[in-house]
């Protein structure tokens, strides 16, 4: 399977869709001063192992809800693993991050990630950023967001360790299906596109390739550890 097509087929399929980010009319609680933190770009970016096959893992085809805790929080994202999916052989992995004020469940609608992934045979992942009200105990609960450095949200504002929150997803995933740790590509959708960008320059080890939609790399310091 070409993946690189298979990423390009995917934002194709994104950027086809009509969509926007849920504005609101309640202004946005501000950080305080000294709180923000230059992005992590070197811990935890460590290649994975390879891994030829699994045994033990009972988890069949189907769509998902699974928690992980993560900086003292519980993180919640959606799965879809597809009808052909092996137990026993390891299978590549698409993520997919919805935009400011989405939901993991719109950004499956969204982007038709899991139709697709029934026939070309990938596991799609729908993870959920967090609110306001999460973040700050106050505010507009539609502000779902990714700290995608130069944009946006409460998870950009208060510094969300969101790359770390990918770092416990994969792994909880990996404990649950037969996940192909050298085949994890990254997608989103606006916020969800910078964070992807982000991701490409902080874990360049652990994310084989990305396919942003409407957004941009906002990371001032992007240097990845490789092309």
């Amino acid at each position: 399977m070409r993946f690189r097509l298979l990423v390009l087929a995917a934002t194709s399929l994104l950027m086809t869709a009509a969509a926007c980010d849920p504005a609101s009319d309640d202004p946005a609680p501000t950080p305080d001063a000294g709180t923000q933190q230059p992005p992590d770009t070197t811990a935890g970016d460590v290649a994975p192992a390879d891994r030829t096959a699994c045994s033990g893992l009972t988890v069949t085809a189907g769509t998902y809800d699974w928690t992980v805790e993560h900086g003292g929080r519980t993180r919640n994202y959606r799965v879809h693993v597809p009808p052909g999916y092996d137990a026993t052989k390891p299978t590549p992995v698409v993520l997919s991050f919805h935009g400011f004020g989405a939901t993991e469940q719109d950004q499956e609608l969204l982007s038709n990630l899991s139709r697709l992934g029934d026939t070309e045979g990938f596991i799609s992942v729908y993870p959920r950023g967090l609110n306001f009200p999460e973040v700050l105990g106050r505010g507009d609960a539609d502000s779902r967001s990714w700290n995608g450095v130069a944009c946006c949200g409460p998870a950009q504002a208060f510094n969300v360790d969101d790359v770390g929150f990918v770092d416990a997803l994969l792994a909880d995933l990996d404990a649950r299906v037969c996940t192909d740790p050298r085949r994890v590509f990254a997608s989103g959708m606006s916020n969800g596109a910078f964070f992807s960008y982000r991701l490409a320059c902080e874990r360049a080890q652990r994310i084989a390739a990305i396919a942003p939609v409407a957004g941009m790399e906002g990371s001032v310091a992007c240097a990845p550890s490789r092309p």
